[in-house]
């Protein structure tokens, strides 16, 4: 919605946008004065005081000698602000829907075309309608696909936002340029947020994992990714996913050759969704996805149908939210119905 609001009346969108910030900066300050409003708004005390009346109006704020709070009104709209609903803003077609209750997701937006813009767009729309004004960390993988999507995001998405982008996982093979850091950055050099950086190999021995948790700026990302509202990612095919990684255990190799269908997170699956072998990593683990309020998958490309089914089968019900194209949708929907 409030995608639609920015194109169609950009004007009013400004507005909501200052009236946002002014309101939160009440609810954090209350009682509050106007000059220390304009000062936080960077606007002048004429500007600040015709924005508190307007409030005042609205029964959102009370004007004392003490200074400026909210009324319970207020209060309440700060709630809504700080805990949107996506699901109240989400339409899905009648295709979609399928697709969802196929797979047990939360919520399904398909591309219509190889067009990676509409990919961008479609994840900005959700990220536009799932992260609150202010502060919030997005979690990011790394991937060719998280690669399109860093290059299509819409700039727009961090106004009256503070997003900060954080690695999902350390290095992984010799492919720089698609790495969490890489993606980290580009999303937030794109939209002009902030990013952090996770320069750790990713497979790493548990011992070496706690050692490494220790050192500052290690354990201040680990920190920051256990904040993360969403998390952006996808699922690799199992055998792919092996040639990128460095396993010298040589029976590991063979179950994963033999039995696995797909990975994520460092957890390599069969197809009943079963974990074929687990690698130890740094940075967000498996079982931490049922703890973020909006895991988004993007997943394209009908060779990774059963991936993803065997995934779904491994997440909390109606919990992962999908961005998928029509390829894996129709290959999906082909398949008869194992939820």
């Amino acid at each position: 919605m409030l995608y639609l609001l920015k194109q169609l009346v950009p004007d009013y969108y400004d507005q909501f946008l200052m009236r946002s910030e002014l309101i939160q900066f009440i609810h954090r300050n209350q009682p509050v004065g106007r000059r220390a409003i304009a000062l936080a708004l960077n606007c002048s005390e004429r500007v600040a005081r015709n924005e508190v009346e307007q409030l005042k109006k609205l029964n959102l704020v009370c004007v004392t000698k003490q200074g400026i709070t909210l009324s319970n009104n207020g209060e309440m709209l700060v709630s809504e602000l700080n805990h949107p609903n996506p699901t109240m803003d989400l339409q899905m077609s009648e295709f979609e829907q399928e697709v969802a209750n196929r797979l047990g997701a939360r919520a399904v937006k398909i591309r219509s075309n190889h067009n990676d813009m509409n990919l961008g767009l479609i994840v900005s729309e959700l990220l536009e309608s799932m992260l609150p004004l202010g502060q919030s960390v997005v979690a990011v993988a790394g991937g060719t696909t998280l690669l399109r999507i860093a290059n299509t995001l819409s700039p727009q998405l961090n106004n009256g936002r503070d997003i900060n982008f954080v690695p999902a996982r350390g290095g992984i093979g010799n492919a720089q340029y698609i790495q969490a850091n890489a993606i980290a950055d580009i999303m937030a050099n794109r939209l002009g947020a902030r990013h952090e950086s996770l320069f750790v190999p990713e497979q790493v021995s548990e011992e070496t994992y706690r050692s490494l948790e220790k050192e500052p700026s290690i354990h201040f990302v680990l920190e920051e990714l256990k904040k993360s509202l969403a998390v952006l990612f996808s699922i690799g095919e199992a055998n792919k996913m092996l040639a990128r990684r460095s396993l010298t255990d040589v029976n590991a190799q063979n179950r994963i050759k033999q039995e696995a269908v797909g990975e994520a997170f460092g957890v390599f699956f069969n197809k009943n969704g079963e974990s074929v072998e687990k690698l130890a990593r740094i940075g967000l683990r498996f079982n931490e996805i049922q703890s973020i309020s909006y895991p988004i998958a993007v997943v394209t490309g009908k060779e990774k149908a059963k991936a993803l089914t065997a995934f779904m089968h491994m997440v909390p019900h109606r919990h992962v939210w999908l961005v998928l194209d029509e390829e894996i949708s129709h290959m999906i929907l082909k398949e008869p119905s194992s939820f």
